[in-house]
């Protein structure tokens, strides 16, 4: 049978015991069948922990010019870079950098989004820059027929 260590209750460790000749350290821990590392427990009830989130996909260039186009981000980026160029050389030549990239990655894009959000919402106030819109666009670029 098995024990589950907790900390903070979390289950930290699970140990196989006999049931019969529990180590003295262990006693007080709880019993678990299935439960594992990650799962919590409030003295009564075990919970399941969240699952990974999924990994989104890279998209390659042509993908992500879809996802820009489908968006209206790729208009978004045309006026951020045309409002940096003139103002702030550093972060235009990090924007326009950023969409010259072989490979497109969703956590990547979706920091650099945020961190231009207020200046984009004030070039484009109709487009949807959350990152909902942009993960929900991502996995449709990913299947997109190309």
């Amino acid at each position: 049978m098995k024990k589950a260590q907790m900390q903070n209750g979390i289950i930290a460790n699970v140990i196989e015991v006999d049931p019969d000749n529990v180590p003295e350290w262990a006693r007080d821990w709880p019993w678990v069948t299935t439960q594992g590392i990650g799962w919590t427990f409030d003295g009564k009830n075990f919970t399941a922990p969240a699952p990974e989130p999924e990994t989104a996909p890279n998209l390659t260039p042509a993908r992500f010019e879809w996802l820009l186009a489908f968006t209206g981000l790729g208009d978004v980026w045309d006026a951020l870079e045309g409002a940096l160029k003139s103002t702030d050389r550093a972060q235009f030549a990090l924007v326009k950098s950023q969409r010259a990239k072989t490979t497109f990655n969703q956590a990547a894009t979706l920091a650099l989004v945020a961190q231009f959000r207020p200046v984009a919402a004030k070039l484009a106030p109709d487009v949807d820059l959350s990152d909902r819109a942009i993960i929900a666009a991502w996995a449709q670029a990913a299947e997109a027929e190309i």
